[in-house]
């Protein structure tokens, strides 16, 4: 009886040990669909945060119609900054959706680079206060337009490492579908780099541009297919 028992243990052993994953090996789903909760959570929290840096100074109940409307405009600046914060992280996640609906794995580098745009989402909400605070300062709109680049630099990066040779990918993918959000990101990173060195010039210039390309990007492929992904 004791020895089929030590045979089966070392069956056993050797099973286990057969069977070990390697830190840098891939992985396969569902494991993988956890990175895309985690992911989706970090941006609620990112656009979620946003407005909480919208709220009047305290204020007197005495004072008349027309200052609370004056106390109301004087917010313009944080109310504009987070339409354009909301726009580029509704941006961010639909690009972020559309690059992970083609993984069919994910492995070691893929997560930490996935990290480590989300620490670039979720800095979002600190770099838009320091914009609607201090609109004027030339490094509040550099900081902010530096954030912006981060993600999409990032996201290239991420996109680029998981289509190269089809690593992450179908062999099956067309090149069409590859190309795509190389093209996106790349006109991306064209315009915010401009904006950065804008906004050491003239930072209300430099916002501008990012709320007009960030707003045009998401017009413009409602009426020219060709701007959608296949």
């Amino acid at each position: 009886m004791g020895r089929p028992m030590r045979r089966h243990s070392k069956g056993l052993t050797r099973e286990k040990s057969s069977s070990k994953i390697k830190l840098f090996d891939v992985i396969q789903a569902p494991l993988e669909k956890r990175l895309e909760t985690l992911s989706d959570g970090v941006f609620a929290v990112a656009m979620t945060l946003l407005i909480l840096d919208i709220k009047l100074p305290p204020i007197s109940n005495d004072i008349s119609s027309t200052e609370y409307g004056s106390a109301i405009w004087a917010l313009w600046p944080k109310v504009g900054v987070f339409f354009l914060s909301f726009i580029v992280l509704a941006r961010a996640w639909e690009l972020h959706r559309y690059i992970f609906s083609f993984l069919i794995r994910h492995d070691h580098i893929l997560i930490y680079l996935n990290m480590a745009y989300l620490m670039a989402i979720i800095f979002v909400p600190f770099s838009t206060s320091l914009v609607g605070e201090h609109p004027k300062f030339e490094i509040s709109a550099a900081i902010y337009a530096a954030n912006m680049l981060a993600i999409a630099g990032l996201k290239f990066i991420m996109w680029s490492y998981a289509t190269h040779e089809r690593r992450l990918v179908s062999n099956e993918l067309s090149s069409t579908v590859v190309e795509w959000p190389k093209k996106r990101l790349g006109v991306s990173i064209v315009v915010i780099s401009v904006a950065i060195f804008i906004a050491l010039i003239h930072p209300q210039a430099s916002i501008l541009l990012l709320l007009s390309y960030q707003s045009l990007m998401i017009i413009v492929p409602l009426f020219h297919r060709s701007l959608q992904p296949e």
